[in-house]
């Protein structure tokens, strides 16, 4: 099955004509505005919706993933920290792939992904109002939200669910740098201009892995510049995974969240203790946590590509 069939892509005019009419029906005041539709917003979304809270969302579905990411990448989050969170837990990564007949894989392509994530929201979150919120203000009883078509809604209560929009870190030695030199690979979603080129990827994490990967599948020759070796994570194959009895009890231990390594991501999950504990320590378990990796089904391409 294709990712159009997938995504479920609709003659425009037809989405053109939807769109006007939800425009035209929306309330100007909700209880809760949610600003961004990525899996965060749209999570929160069809909480709200489920819990008969008047909620409005602004954004395009999962337009970061679609905008802002190489075609090609696939996710490092492990399968069961990839679900789409709704109230019944009826929604998931697992229903979506029966469903769309797709195999249970690990490394989840990037284009199911954001067709998952378009099912969820056409299941979840139908009325979703996809102008840009061009401001906040403080208001009577709430806050006031410009769209930059000059219309304004009025909302109790904002939840910000941008994700990593505008998040990107580029060193200040490349600041007067022109763009087609030195770019951030938010800003790719295709490597193909840099086929025959010598390219240098700057970091150590999955972006920088994955962008390594797709650069040399593109044609370029690339090298990776880190300040350390890279961490891998993950075993080292399928058969250390099903047969190891210490990769088997840590899975079967790991928190849903996936986030950092056994044990530290079972207190990641918990943040109302991890609040109460000194600055210090939140801040180790943070650098821990989060610190940049890669998946280890990129290590033999990141390998090759080097």
């Amino acid at each position: 099955m294709s990712v159009a069939e997938l995504q479920g892509v609709e003659p425009v005019p037809m989405r053109t004509r939807v769109r006007s009419a939800m425009r035209a029906a929306a309330p100007t005041a909700c209880h809760v505005a949610v600003i961004g539709a990525g899996p965060y917003g749209l999570a929160i979304a069809a909480h709200l919706n489920a819990a008969g809270i008047e909620t409005r969302v602004f954004g395009e579905a999962m337009g970061f993933w679609r905008k802002h990411m190489p075609r090609g990448m696939k996710l490092r989050s492990a399968w069961r920290a990839s679900h789409i969170a709704d109230h019944a837990a009826e929604l998931t990564l697992d229903h979506f792939a029966e469903t769309h007949g797709l195999e249970h894989v690990e490394n989840f392509p990037i284009e199911h992904f954001i067709a998952y994530g378009e099912w969820f929201r056409r299941k979840a979150v139908p009325h979703l109002d996809a102008r840009r919120i061009e401001r906040i203000e403080s208001a009577t009883h709430g806050f006031k939200l410009v769209l930059a078509d000059g219309e304004s809604v009025h909302a109790r209560r904002v939840v910000i669910a941008m994700g990593l929009a505008n998040q990107e870190f580029r060193p200040a030695e490349f600041a007067n740098v022109p763009s087609e030199l030195a770019s951030h690979s938010s800003a790719h979603v295709d490597f193909a201009r840099f086929r025959g080129r010598r390219v240098a990827v700057i970091g150590r994490g999955q972006s920088a892995c994955e962008s390594a990967v797709l650069l040399a599948e593109a044609g370029a020759e690339v090298e990776i510049i880190s300040r350390g070796e890279i961490i891998w994570i993950g075993p080292e194959n399928l058969d250390i995974r099903r047969h190891d009895l210490r990769w088997r009890a840590r899975e079967a231990l790991a928190s849903t969240g996936a986030v950092g390594p056994f044990p530290l991501d079972r207190l990641v999950d918990m943040p109302g203790i991890v609040r109460l504990l000194p600055s210090g320590l939140r801040d180790w378990i943070s650098i821990r946590s989060l610190r940049p990796a890669g998946a280890i089904s990129t290590r033999t391409e990141v390998s090759r590509s080097g």
